[in-house]
Parts: structure tokens; C-alpha cells; sequence
């Protein structure tokens, strides 16, 4: 299915001028509120233009919330390269808190005693924990471990220590005109460059692992993507982009990676490419899906002769 919406007008160059470059003072939520082409973006155009569109565009899309997997990775995150703001966004259960609540015992006529006391203290508990997000001592554990096992790294005090970190980068590109986004998770000087830094969890640090998952998830586009933005906003060239892999269960073991210059490179022409799809459906307005019609699906090579169908 194609999605269809009225021709977008082109972005005025003239408004832009006083976002384009990179800023220190732009919030999480203030930089993700700017209607310019992301990494994130990116990676949906790479599915198709339709989901692009359902995702960032369509007025009637719904919220979708963080899965477990991305509120620790979000956690994490926040531990290891924010750890002053740990406490102002996260809370722990106490020890000695009683169960939480089921959905059937708020909604019971005449809840038990003991129900009616557990209501109460999650109720006082909810309400002075406004504006925090409440997690288990479990969880804050395991992101205190990381931020430990990140930190005891022998490369990672070069590359950290002297990083500034949450800078929003904005770009006209040159051959399309359309505004880019980036948010490096830290950017450190380097000579009369710079090196760029992306935090990731992961299941597995190994090498062969975390090679797949720049693959599933799109790491090297976004290699690609937040090099070449942040290099036009900030007129400096980004001389490398170091991907820290902290693996998300005991013993969470660190990596470091930088990927080749072929796989970069690689990365860059499925970016340009996805920039000229983007400036195409904004154009004309038509955000397609898949293909029409019938097509044969191959057997994948990675089947084999074991029977398996």
C-alpha cells in the first residue's frame, strides 16, 4: 500500500540558516521535534517510504512505547555518558516495597486489607516519583555494572575524558537541499578533527556478533550518516567513529569498532541513495511500500542440505 499526502512545500533556506550548524543548549526531545532526515529516518526509507511515512509523518500515527530492550539501553546510556542526571530520571523500588498492584486488584469493588495497603504505598510512591521513570534495583544494578565495566576500559578515558557529549548537528545537503540531522552520543577533538563516539548494549560484544547487529540494525548507515552531517555542520572533518558494545548480562564485557572503509563507504551510497528517495516522496507526495504484484521468493543460501524447509 502507498501512502499519500499533499506535496510537502520545499524547506526555505532563509528559516534554516539559524539551526544549521551544531548545538550544545538543544534537549533530547527539542532536537527529535525538528522535521529534518535522521538516521532513524534513514533506516525506515531502507524498509520502505510507506513505513517511513507511518513512522514520522502520518498525523494518525500512534505512540509507540520503548520495549524493555530499549528502556535498558536507555538506561544505560544515561548511566555511562550522563550519569549527573541518573537520579533525576530514574528511581529505584525500594527493597521493602509490597507487590505491585494487578489491573484487577485497583479495579476490585472491595480489595482485601492487604491489597488496599499496597495500593496506598504505590500511589504515595507513583506520586513522589512524578517526572522519573521507576525501575527495579535489578535494573539500575545492571546499568551501574555497565557504566563499571565501560569506564574500566583501557581506550575508553581517551576517547571520553575529554568528549563533549549530546551535540545536535544540522545540515542543508548539498545536493538536495533537504535538512539532516545528527546527535552524536559524544564527539572528541582529534588533531584538527574529530572522533565521533556511539554508545550501543548488546546481547554479544564478540566481533562476529556485533558485526551482524551493525547489519539488522543499521549501524553503519548511521556511521555514515552522522560523519557526514556533523563533518558539513561543523566544517570539521570527523577523522573516525568508535562504536562502544557493553553487553547487557554478566560479565558485561566492552568492545571497541570502527568499521572498514569499504563498509563505509558501502554505507555512503545506500545513504545517498535513501536522500534522493526521501527528496522523491516529499516531492510528489507518494510514500510507497513494497512492490506490486507477485514475486518468487529465492531459497535462501543459508538453508542448507539439513532437511529444514
Amino acid at each position: 500500500m502507498n501512502a499519500v499526502v499533499e506535496h510537502e512545500p520545499a524547506h526555505q533556506v532563509e528559516a534554516l540558516v539559524p539551526l544549521i550548524g551544531v548545538h550544545d543548549d538543544l534537549s533530547n526531545e527539542a532536537y527529535h521535534k525538528v522535521g529534518a532526515l535522521s538516521a532513524s529516518g534513514l533506516k525506515k526509507l531502507a524498509v520502505s517510504p510507506a513505513h517511513f511515512f507511518a513512522a514520522f509523518l502520518d498525523p494518525a500515527r500512534p505512540v509507540i512505547e520503548p520495549s524493555p530492550a530499549m528502556r535498558a539501553g536507555t538506561l544505560a546510556h544515561t548511566a555511562i555518558l550522563e550519569p549527573e542526571a541518573l537520579s533525576d530520571r530514574y528511581v529505584t523500588v525500594p527493597d521493602n516495597a509490597p507487590s505491585k498492584p494487578t489491573a484487577a486488584q485497583w479495579a476490585a469493588k472491595k480489595p482485601s486489607a492487604d491489597s488496599q495497603a499496597a495500593m496506598e504505598w504505590w500511589g504515595d510512591f507513583t506520586k513522589t516519583s512524578s517526572g522519573k521513570e521507576i525501575i527495579s534495583a535489578e535494573a539500575m544494578l545492571v546499568a551501574l555494572r555497565q557504566r563499571a565495566a565501560v569506564r574500566a576500559h583501557p581506550d575508553i578515558e581517551y576517547l571520553l575524558d575529554s568528549a563533549q557529549f549530546e551535540l545536535s548537528a544540522f545540515c542543508l545537503d548539498e545536493a538536495t537541499g533537504c535538512l539532516l540531522k545528527a546527535r552524536p552520543d559524544a564527539v572528541r577533538a582529534a588533531g584538527e578533527g574529530v572522533i565521533l563516539f556511539d554508545l550501543k548494549t548488546a546481547q554479544s560484544a564478540a566481533p562476529a556478533e556485533f558485526a551482524r547487529s551493525c547489519v539488522t540494525y543499521g549501524y553503519s548507515l548511521q556511521c555514515a550518516h552522522y560523519a557526514a552531517v556533523y563533518a558539513a555542520a561543523a566544517d570539521v572533518p570527523v577523522v573516525g567513529f568508535v562504536f562502544c558494545a557493553v553487553e547487557s548480562q554478566p560479565p558485561f564485557a566492552v568492545a571497541l569498532y570502527t568499521l572498514s572503509e569499504e563498509w563505509i563507504a558501502r554505507a555512503e551510497r545506500r545513504r545517498r541513495a535513501l536522500i534522493s528517495l526521501y527528496c522523491e516522496c516529499r516531492s510528489s507526495g507518494v510514500w510507497p511500500g513494497y512492490q506490486t504484484g507477485c514475486e518468487e521468493l529465492p531459497m535462501p543460501r543459508w538453508l542448507g542440505d539439513d532437511g529444514r524447509c
